[in-house]
């Protein structure tokens, strides 16, 4: 008995058992794609990726089928959008609208989906940032809601301790008013981002544009370049979103990473200045009522120190406004700067032996 060769056995067992690519059936056909402008890359997917620069020539595509098209090349937006064969009638969209209610029911998952996952990470980051900062919040304002009621009970139960309770329910009352502008704040700010990463598909993911030829399985493909002004009007919008658009990932992730977190930052150093300011000023009222010379030296000791912890609230809370503010005018600038071209950055940050260096590409 002889014995296959090796491979041949191997072969023969793979076709065996792995289903046969199955060939170009009739509804298969070619379409020929040139370019508008500049040449560009195309890209079909469906299961299958086609791709290539044109003038290209896609065979294999079949008859009522919609393929995913992804347009780009160097110094060109990245343009996302669907392509199908009807009735041998070129027809192209936009995934605009399925990115956006992607997006409505998962933050960042249609931005994602349109190539831009490192602007979907940071628009989740963001997000579960801000609404993890909401809950916990809204529950610290309910909790001073039940503090006031104790409070409130304690003084319906017995009248005469209205005058005992008074200034504990002063800060009590003013304590809450403050929180709840705070978590209004937060609940503004998730508002914000939420309506913001909807619209990202259409700010970031514009279709491509494509002219089919009449009476011909052709078409004509094309993009357009970066616009300066229009990532100077993304990153205007929320700072990085012009870096995500120009093909800075890095960048655009640096600046929305810190310029969220000084933002969060100013928030919470704004309701401790309201709390201590109020608590200062509960202490002045009390000041001023106290006859007993001792008993105003010790108001007035705490009055000082309540209005020394309002001060250095105020001053983070400036910090972290600058930040903010310094970082979005970094990003603003940013987007003034050369792109990619090729993938790879014309302008950048290196770290070298000597040290850092600010290297511009020709």
């Amino acid at each position: 008995m002889r014995l296959l060769p090796a491979g041949i056995a191997a072969a023969a067992i793979a076709a065996a058992i792995l289903p046969a690519r199955p060939a170009a059936g009739a509804d298969s056909l070619g379409v020929r794609f040139t370019a508008i402008d500049a040449d560009v890359h195309v890209a079909l997917e469906r299961g299958t990726v086609f791709s290539g620069t044109t003038p290209l020539t896609i065979r294999g595509l079949e008859e009522g089928t919609v393929y995913r098209m992804t347009v780009d090349g160097p110094g060109l937006e990245t343009r996302i959008g669907v392509l199908g064969i009807d009735g041998g009638r070129i027809r192209a969209g936009g995934r605009r609208f399925a990115a956006m209610t992607r997006n409505a029911v998962f933050p960042g998952w249609g931005t994602a989906h349109t190539d831009h996952g490192t602007a979907a990470f940071s628009d989740f980051l963001s997000l579960a940032a801000s609404g993890c900062a909401l809950y916990r919040e809204d529950r610290e304002a309910r909790h001073l809601e039940n503090r006031l009621d104790v409070i409130d009970g304690a003084i319906g139960a017995d009248p005469e301790r209205e005058r005992i309770l008074e200034g504990v329910r002063w800060i009590a009352a003013t304590d809450l008013d403050a929180q709840k502008r705070h978590r209004d704040r937060l609940l503004a700010v998730t508002v914000a981002l939420y309506a913001h990463q909807l619209i990202d598909p259409f700010l970031l993911s514009p279709p491509p544009r494509v002219r089919p030829v009449p009476g011909k399985k052709a078409a004509a493909i094309g993009s357009s370049r970066r616009s300066v002004p229009k990532a100077l009007f993304f990153s205007l919008l929320r700072p990085g979103r012009g870096q995500f658009y120009q093909g800075k990932k890095m960048r655009g992730f640096l600046f929305e990473t810190v310029t969220a977190a000084a933002a969060f930052l100013a928030l919470d150093y704004q309701v401790n200045l309201d709390f201590d300011t109020a608590r200062y000023e509960e202490a002045r009222r009390r000041l001023a009522a106290a006859a007993d010379e001792s008993d105003r030296r010790l108001i007035d000791a705490e009055a000082s120190r309540f209005l020394d912890d309002a001060d250095e609230a105020e001053f983070f809370r400036n910090i972290s406004l600058g930040v903010l503010a310094g970082f979005w005018g970094l990003s603003l600038f940013d987007t003034l700067l050369p792109g990619k071209e090729n993938g790879e950055a014309r302008w950048a940050v290196e770290a070298r032996q000597t040290g850092f260096a600010v290297v511009l590409r020709f």
